[in-house]
């Protein structure tokens, strides 16, 4: 095993190879506030007991870093930049993630960063039920606000398009006689779909704004293949 620190910074700092000697103190200076970690008023640090090698567990803080990526946009298209630092050390099986939390994440959407979210659209009701799509089908998910109400728009990859839109010809009728599951739970929700969303989905059910992002994000964010747990979180801490 050995520890590893990597930094993303959201868009790429280019540092020049030559120069003279106050060019190339000035290069060190700057990769030493890069290192800061005091810049940032938020981070999370994540923790996993899997035995991982070092291409796994570089996969894992990988994933770990588009998971909160994901969780600052309403879209896995939106690629806003967010400047971030991760620091991961195998050793000790932790991933620490720094960030400013400009979109204001609440613990709860932090806490579904870690969650594996697998997702599972079985036909009928029963947790044995043939699973039609699941996490690899999806392609994207995000908030739709109709009336008073919310909605989450459902978009799969090509092959989960094909295969959705086979079974609701099947099973007929707009509102399609399947459950979507989250990580072995069925959801309280209703899929709905018409022959002009080319095989995508609506998600329906009892949303407010901050329960539509949620599921909005655990539908869109990927099945995360390792264990991991929340070691410690912090949000806002320069804030007054």
């Amino acid at each position: 095993m050995k520890r590893v620190m990597f930094i993303v910074i959201g868009a790429a700092m280019l540092l020049a190879g030559c120069g003279d000697e106050s060019s190339r103190k000035s290069q060190s200076e700057l990769m030493q506030e890069e290192f800061r970690t005091d810049k940032y008023d938020s981070y999370i640090t994540y923790k996993t007991k899997d035995s991982l090698t070092d291409d796994q567990f570089t996969e894992l803080a990988k994933a770990l870093e588009l998971r909160l990526e994901r969780a600052f946009s309403d879209k896995n298209d939106d690629h806003t930049s967010q400047s971030h630092m991760t620091q991961s050390d195998h050793m000790q099986g932790t991933v620490t993630i720094y960030f400013n939390n400009t979109k204001k994440l609440e613990n709860d959407l932090v806490d579904a960063t870690a969650s594996p979210n697998l997702v599972q659209i079985r036909k009928g009701d029963k947790p044995d039920g043939e699973v039609v799509v699941s996490s690899e089908h999806i392609l994207d998910a995000y908030t739709q606000q109709e009336g008073g109400g919310w909605t989450i728009m459902l978009e799969f990859t090509q092959k989960g398009r094909e295969i959705f839109k086979k079974t609701a010809q099947q099973l007929g009728g707009s509102v399609v006689p399947v459950t979507v599951w989250l990580d072995g739970k069925a959801l309280d929700v209703k899929l709905m779909t018409e022959p002009k969303m080319y095989g995508n989905a609506i998600v329906t059910g009892s949303f407010d704004e901050h329960s539509a992002r949620r599921l909005a994000y655990q539908l869109r964010s990927g099945q995360l293949k390792y264990n991991v747990t929340i070691d410690v979180s912090v949000l806002n801490r320069n804030r007054i």
